[in-house]
């Protein structure tokens, strides 16, 4: 006997906590962050996608201040359907190396 899936079903099987499509990461177009709301040489920036140039230090995301210059380059984001994973990669400007940058 074969059953048909339809739509439906995979949006109560995405929208259930417990099912493994629920907790998958998928690559995401942006990333909007609004607390804090970072400034960038342009000023304020919510939504960071693949190709923005960002400022790291010790792990997080900051402002650039006092004319600093970008660190990194964001190559991907990625995250799940509710939010509770969200995460950049992102490639070091001056040693071209690829890290994972957690922000939820």
């Amino acid at each position: 006997m074969q059953t048909n899936t339809t739509l439906l079903d995979n949006l109560i099987d995405v929208l259930n906590p417990n099912s493994e499509e629920h907790n998958k990461v998928h690559d995401l177009v942006a990333i909007w962050i609004t607390d804090p709301v970072l400034i960038t040489p342009s000023g304020k920036k919510a939504r960071w996608t693949i190709g923005d140039k960002c400022r790291i230090e010790d792990g997080e995301m900051v402002d650039f201040k006092n004319h600093n210059q970008a660190t990194h380059i964001i190559s991907s984001c990625k995250g799940n359907v509710n939010n509770s994973v969200l995460l950049f990669i992102v490639v070091n400007i001056e040693t071209k190396v690829l890290s994972e940058l957690k922000i939820k």
